[in-house]
């Protein structure tokens, strides 16, 4: 007979069997619908359902099997339901809203890590949630945020949160929800090295914001004051430094530049203003100082400082105009004694080889140069004295008594180096011999 358990049925008082152990016989078990069935599968040791499975109570199985489309349904009212429609694992809601949560909430949290594996080989690539160290992160995996999908950081309430961060399709946006919200780039001890590529603005046109820079001596900054439309420095501005100067060896090269144009129809327009304040007791100050160095080389022209006004083809003033005006201010005080003067210039000396032979000093040299000069001879004065500085005793050009030729008439005062007077010819007509 071979194997008399083999074909074992039993049906008995709590207690009924097909076949034996090791030994199993398949069964369909049909419903009431087309095509609905439960069907153990004895060779594959599984459990076929084609139809609901219903729960009330607890359910303990090894391996449950669903066939496509099935469905696993949970709630009184059919509240979720979950099932594989053959391409993708659907779990549905019948109330919008409905939470899924992982783990538990008591007291002491009952928590999962979760890991979504992407598609790199062997596991490589994974988005992943560290439960334990509440925080979540990715290895070989991008996050993309699609147009005007948003970022948001804060407490606020809802899609506001307190600061936002979007692309909009055409522009990447940061903004706060708040007025004046601090935006931090960095900490006191952890610093970012910032290389900006692009065109930064900040603020558009007509509406502008302050821009602060500070220095690393306290209260020395650098400021953009967008309401009075003033860039300040409390600090210096420097272009090189000494010994160590900026260079730049293209022809004609400016390295600084300041183009200016005021069409104001009043006032005085000034293109660089300078006021310099000395204030320690025993301190002395310079406004401004013009310092050019001819190196080891042969150079051709060289200046301190070159001063021009031009005009343009029809440019012309009905007051004056000079290249040059100096003032020497002085207050109504009795107490000063010190050297004073409008104008001071100076050859300095190194040695006694300062003066070689094959060249000029001089303190003042006049020319007239241009290549029309011979068109302005009769009218170009080397020097020109305002009616402030009439012929007379006690000014700068006194009369003096005719003498014998040369017949100086009228002279210009000058102070010697040992401080005695000495006067100038200045009359109207050619010295004769």
């Amino acid at each position: 007979m071979g194997y008399p358990t083999k074909y074992n049925r039993g049906l008995g008082y709590k207690y009924n069997y097909f076949g034996s152990d090791t030994y199993g016989h398949d069964l369909k078990v049909f419903g009431d619908t087309t095509g609905k069935y439960m069907f153990w599968d004895a060779s594959a040791d599984t459990l076929y359902l084609v139809g609901t499975l219903s729960l009330d109570g607890t359910f303990a199985a090894d391996n449950i099997a669903l066939a496509d489309a099935e469905t696993l349904t949970f709630g009184t009212g059919s509240d979720v339901v979950m099932q594989w429609d053959g391409t993708n694992l659907i779990i549905a809601a019948a109330a919008d809203d409905s939470i899924i949560e992982f783990g538990d909430s008591a007291t002491t949290q009952k928590s999962f890590d979760m890991k979504w594996y992407a598609n790199e080989a062997s596991g490589a690539s994974y988005l992943y949630f560290d439960a334990g160290g509440n925080f979540i992160y990715t290895t070989g995996v991008d996050l993309q945020f699609k147009d005007s999908d948003l970022l948001i950081f804060g407490t606020g309430a809802g899609q506001a949160g307190d600061v936002t961060m979007t692309f909009n399709g055409t522009n990447f946006v940061v903004a706060s929800v708040a007025a004046s919200t601090a935006y931090l780039l960095g900490a006191a001890s952890y610093v970012f090295n910032v290389t900006h590529h692009g065109t930064y603005t900040v603020g558009v046109n007509d509406t502008g914001y302050d821009v602060k820079f500070f220095g690393d001596t306290a209260g020395k900054y650098m400021l953009w004051d967008a309401s009075e439309d003033i860039l300040s420095v409390v600090g210096q501005i420097t272009q090189g430094v000494s010994g160590t100067p900026v260079v730049n060896d293209t022809a004609s090269t400016k390295f600084f530049q300041q183009y200016t144009d005021c069409g104001a129809l009043s006032g005085e327009s000034i293109g660089t203003y300078i006021r310099h304040y000395v204030t320690g007791a025993s301190g002395s100050g310079i406004a401004l100082r013009a310092f050019g160095t001819v190196s080891d080389v042969i150079a051709v022209d060289a200046r301190g400082a070159h001063i021009s006004l031009n005009f343009a083809s029809t440019g012309t003033v009905t007051g004056s105009g000079q290249a040059l005006t100096t003032t020497l201010h002085i207050a109504n005080q009795a107490t000063q004694t010190g050297h004073l003067s409008a104008i001071t210039t100076e050859i300095y000396s190194d040695g006694a080889d300062s003066d070689p032979a094959g060249s000029t000093l001089s303190c003042i040299r006049m020319s007239n140069a241009g290549s029309a000069k011979d068109d302005v001879d009769d009218d170009c004065a080397a020097i020109h004295f305002d009616a402030g500085w009439t012929v007379g005793d006690g000014n700068m050009i006194a009369v003096k008594a005719a003498a014998a030729a040369p017949n100086v008439t009228n002279s210009i005062r000058i102070r010697l180096p040992d401080g005695s007077a000495a006067y100038l010819y200045a009359g109207t007509t050619p010295l004769t011999a």
